[in-house]
């Protein structure tokens, strides 16, 4: 009978296990290596890859405050051949964009309308800090959300769920030739 129980004990036991090891493969399978709130996150990486193209998008962290400049870079490589000549905006053709997680905030990139070559090399990728172009109404409201993002020259968000994408768009063959628009994007946690 002793024996009966142990072996219960111990199925129970493992049972209980397996539910946590399971509950926490999902977990850190749904949240992309997200930390708690609170606690330090690892960091982040996405990429999108088209033909000779890969963008990578890489964040420190996942987790931030809202006192915090939020910071990152984007890369866009030539996989091969070793240099190809690209067509794109004259204000260049890496850019990103902001959008709430669940929310109506959507900044996206704003870039001009012209369209000119730009050298690519295999042994030099294209990098990019994140930066943002922000539109806003010069009558909105001080506390409105487009304007506070807009004139800031750091990038803070507000509290809550962001997905910040890197975007990149060009055409190879001239300005009118093929087209090739790459996007990696990653969610962040913003706390108070």
């Amino acid at each position: 009978m002793m024996a009966w129980r142990n072996r219960l004990e111990c199925f129970a036991l493992l049972a209980i296990l397996a539910a946590t090891v399971v509950g926490c493969a999902s977990s850190s399978l749904s949240t992309a290596g997200a930390s708690a709130p609170g606690s330090p996150s690892a960091p982040a990486r996405a990429q999108d890859t088209d033909d000779h193209f890969q963008l990578v998008f890489e964040l420190p962290k996942t987790i931030w405050r809202t006192t915090e400049e939020v910071t990152g870079k984007a890369t866009l490589a030539l996989v091969t051949p070793t240099s190809m000549t690209v067509w794109g905006s004259g204000s260049g053709i890496l850019g990103f964009g902001f959008a709430q997680v669940g929310g109506d905030k959507n900044v996206g990139w704003i870039r001009t309308a012209d369209c000119g070559p730009r050298q690519l090399e295999a042994s030099t990728p294209l990098v990019s800090p994140i930066t943002k172009t922000p539109s806003y109404s010069e009558s909105a409201p001080p506390t409105d959300f487009y304007r506070v993002f807009g004139t800031d020259p750091l990038i803070h968000l507000p509290a809550g769920d962001w997905r910040i994408s890197a975007v990149t768009d060009f055409t190879e063959d001239g300005c009118g030739g093929t087209r090739h628009e790459l996007q990696a994007a990653l969610v962040i946690h913003v706390v108070a």
